[in-house]
C-alpha cells in the first residue's frame, strides 16, 4: 500500500486490482474487524467510480470473489449485492453451442474466441460461495454444472494437469502449465466440497495438488518452492501473479484436509523464500523470482501482490493471527479522500500514517464499530509541525466544527489529543476533513485513533 496505492488509485486496472484488494482482505481476516475497515471501503469506492463492466468473464469473477470476501469481513450487504449483479453477467457467458465435441463452458471474453480455466473454475468458487450466503440453489446448480464440465474435459486424469484453454474450434491447449490453473481447480473442488458438505470432491483436488508439487516447483536451499519458471517467460506481468493465486487455493485445500502436511510445507517454504531471498530489506518490495536475489526490474505491484498472497497463505496454515486491540483504528487504514499514506518519519504505530493532508476538501473516514450507543473519547495520535484544524463529522453530520491539533514540534514528534463524540450502537463513519470555511489549516500526519467508552 505504501508503494503502490497512488498507482492503484490513479490507473484503471481491473483483475489485478481485485487481487490487490483481496490481499487487503487477507490482512483484515487475520487482524480482526477493526483492521482495514476503511481501506476495504476505499477500494470499493475507487472501483465504483470507474464502473464494474469488463469484457473478460474471468476478470469479472475475480471481482466477484473479492466482493464476497469484503461482505464476509464487513457484513456490509453493498458488497454482496454488487457481487450478485456482476455474477449475473458471468452466467450469461455459458454456451453449449461450442466447442467441437465439448459442448459447454463459459467463454473467456465476449468475443467468444476461447474458454479458459480462469473463466470456468473461478466461477465455480464464486457460485458455491454465493449459494452459501444467499441460499439460492441456482448458484449451486451452476457451480456443479460448470465444475463437472471442466473436470471432465480439461483435467488430465492421469496426471492432474489442468489444461489452460479450449478454442472456439474445439482445440485443447494442453501444453501450457500455470500454477493458477491448478490452484483455481483446487479451489473449485474445495468450494463445492464445502457447499455440498461432500468431502469426496477433494479427491480430484488432491490429484491436481500432486501435479502442482511435482511439476510446478523449482529448487532452493530451503527445498522446492511453487514456481511458474523464470520470471517473464510465461504470461509477462500477468504471470507474476499466478503462483500467489495457486498458493492461495492450495492453502484452502490444506485447511480442508490438514492431513496433507506436504502442502503446508510447500506453502511455508515458498513464503520464506520470497521474504528471505527476493525481498529488498530497505523497502520490503519483493521481486518476481523467489529463488533469486531481489531484482528491481521485477518488483512491480503484481510481484508484490503475489508474494503478499503467499505470505498470507503461509500465515493461515501456520495458525491464527493476533487480533488488533478492540476499538483501535490505524489512520493509514481509513478511507482516504485524496489523502496520502507514508512511513517516512519513525515513531508511528501500525505500518504508516496519513500524509500530504493540507488542502481544502481532503478528508479521511474511520469506519468504526462500537458495542453500545453513548459518549466516547476519541484519542488521536498525530504529528505536525504547525497548528492544524479539522472538521469532524459522524455519519455525515457535523460533530465538531473546528477540532484543534496543536503543533507537536515536527512531523517525527508525536502528540495526542482527545475529542468527545456521541456514537450510535454498531457501525459509524467518523470523518476528519480539511474545510477552509470551518477554519481548516495546517498539515497533519494522523497515526491512530482509539475509542474509549465514557
Amino acid at each position: 500500500m505504501l508503494q503502490y496505492w497512488s498507482q492503484l488509485r490513479d490507473t484503471d486496472t481491473y483483475w489485478t486490482y481485485a487481487h490487490d484488494w483481496d490481499v487487503v482482505l487477507d490482512g483484515a481476516e487475520r487482524r480482526g474487524p477493526n483492521a482495514y475497515s476503511g481501506t476495504i471501503r476505499m477500494f470499493y469506492e475507487s472501483r465504483n467510480a470507474r464502473g464494474w463492466g469488463r469484457e473478460f468473464y474471468d476478470d469479472l469473477n475475480w471481482m466477484v470473489l473479492t466482493l464476497v470476501r469484503a461482505y464476509d469481513l464487513s457484513a456490509d450487504a453493498t458488497y454482496l449485492t454488487k457481487a450478485r449483479e456482476i455474477f449475473a453477467e458471468i452466467i450469461g457467458g455459458w454456451d453449449e453451442t461450442c466447442c467441437g465435441t465439448n459442448k459447454g463452458g463459459i467463454w473467456w471474453s465476449t468475443d467468444k474466441g476461447s474458454k479458459v480455466t480462469a473463466s470456468n473454475a473461478g466461477p465455480v468458487i464464486a457460485a458455491a460461495r454465493l449459494f452459501e450466503r444467499t441460499n439460492d440453489s441456482s448458484y449451486l446448480a451452476f457451480a456443479k454444472k460448470t465444475y463437472e464440465f471442466w473436470a471432465a474435459n480439461m483435467v488430465d486424469p492421469a496426471t492432474g494437469h489442468v489444461y489452460d484453454n479450449i478454442s472456439s474450434k474445439g482445440e485443447l491447449n494442453t501444453a501450457w502449465s500455470f500454477t493458477y490453473n491448478e490452484g483455481l481447480m483446487i479451489g473449485a473442488a474445495v468450494a463445492l466440497a464445502h457447499a455440498e458438505k461432500d468431502a469426496s470432491r477433494l479427491t480430484l483436488a488432491h490429484e491436481i495438488a500432486s501435479y502442482m508439487l511435482d511439476k510446478e516447483t523449482r529448487p532452493t536451499p530451503l527445498g522446492p518452492i511453487i514456481s511458474d519458471g523464470p520470471c517473464g517467460s510465461k504470461g509477462g506481468d500477468d504471470g507474476e501473479l499466478f503462483k500467489g493465486i495457486g498458493i492461495r487455493y492450495l492453502a484452502e485445500l490444506y485447511l480442508a484436509d490438514p492431513s496433507h502436511t506436504e502442502y503446508k510445507e510447500a506453502i511455508v517454504r515458498s513464503a520464506t523464500a520470497a521474504w528471505t531471498y527476493a525481498r529488498d530489506p530497505a523497502t520490503n518490495l519483493i521481486s518476481c523470482d523467489w529463488a533469486a536475489p531481489y531484482n528491481p526490474d521485477t518488483d512491480g505491484v503484481n510481484s508484490l501482490a503475489s508474494a503478499a498472497m503467499t505470505l498470507a497463505a503461509a500465515a493461515r496454515v501456520m495458525g491464527p493471527g493476533e487480533p488488533r486491540p478492540a476499538l483501535v483504528y490505524e489512520a493509514e487504514e481509513t478511507n482516504l479522500h485524496t489523502v496520502g499514506i507514508e512511513a517516512k518519519y519513525g515513531g508511528f504505530t501500525g505500518w504508516g500514517y496519513t500524509a500530504g493532508w493540507g488542502s481544502n476538501g481532503q478528508s479521511i473516514d474511520f469506519l468504526v464499530d462500537v458495542p453500545k450507543a453513548g459518549a466516547y473519547d476519541v484519542e488521536l495520535r498525530y504529528a505536525t509541525g504547525e497548528d492544524a484544524i479539522r472538521r469532524v463529522s459522524v455519519n455525515g453530520a457535523t460533530a465538531i466544527v473546528s477540532a484543534p491539533f496543536d503543533a507537536t514540534g515536527g512531523y517525527g514528534t508525536y502528540g495526542s489529543t482527545t475529542l468527545a463524540l456521541t456514537l450510535p450502537s454498531g457501525k459509524s463513519t467518523i470523518t476528519f476533513g480539511y474545510d477552509f470555511k470551518s477554519g481548516g489549516k495546517g498539515f497533519l500526519n494522523l497515526d491512530r485513533a482509539q475509542l474509549v467508552a465514557k
